[in-house]
């Protein structure tokens, strides 16, 4: 077995985290779809992925991903990583200046070398609780 899928999974992960657009393109299918754990609907299409990636960019400034452990098996790649950041941008409340750190998981799945699906898991009570933004 190769370890492709990984591979190309792993420059998906460091191209989002540079914000490195160009890069994403390349490993993006045109018609990937995006599972983004607290939306009712997937996001279809690359373009609208990458649209979606550069408005969550201003919500933590000083933004490091850490990837803590990845498996692959054929076409599909799982990750579970690490965020930290200073929530200085919109997200669950205004911006508190907090320092915050949260886990993600993420299972990729790839077709012709390229990521066709994403589900991607956040921590949100661990985001809510460092916020104090738990709902009434």
């Amino acid at each position: 077995m190769t370890d492709q899928p990984k591979q190309v999974v792993e420059r998906a992960f460091e191209a989002f985290a540079a914000g490195d657009v160009e890069t994403l393109r390349s490993v993006l299918a045109p018609d990937c779809v995006l599972h983004q754990c607290g939306f009712l609907n997937p996001v279809t299409g690359a373009d609208a992925i990458l649209e979606l990636a550069g408005r969550s960019e201003g919500r933590l400034s000083d933004r490091t991903r850490r990837i803590s452990a990845i498996v692959s098996e054929g076409d599909l790649v799982a990750i579970r990583s690490t965020v930290t950041g200073k929530h200085t941008g919109p997200m669950f409340r205004n911006p508190t200046g907090r320092q915050l750190q949260f886990d993600v998981m993420m299972f990729v799945r790839l077709a012709g070398g390229k990521v066709a699906e994403i589900w991607n898991i956040q921590d949100t009570a661990s985001i809510l609780s460092q916020l104090d933004a738990w709902p009434d």
